[in-house]
């Protein structure tokens, strides 16, 4: 098992070589956004006046 510790000294989670591999390849190549998320990002946006 591959420990990655994040925020607190005291929390860590726990991941398989395998599920490691699939996080990371999600972060480093996150996937197309789709039509309803890029719909809400717009929403938010306007919403909080945010470019």
């Amino acid at each position: 098992m591959l420990y990655q510790k994040y925020g607190e000294r005291d929390k860590a989670i726990a991941l398989s070589e395998k599920d490691w591999k699939i996080v990371t390849s999600a972060i480093e190549n996150p996937p197309e956004l789709n039509p309803k998320l890029k719909a809400a990002i717009k929403r938010y946006k306007e919403e909080y006046n945010q470019k």
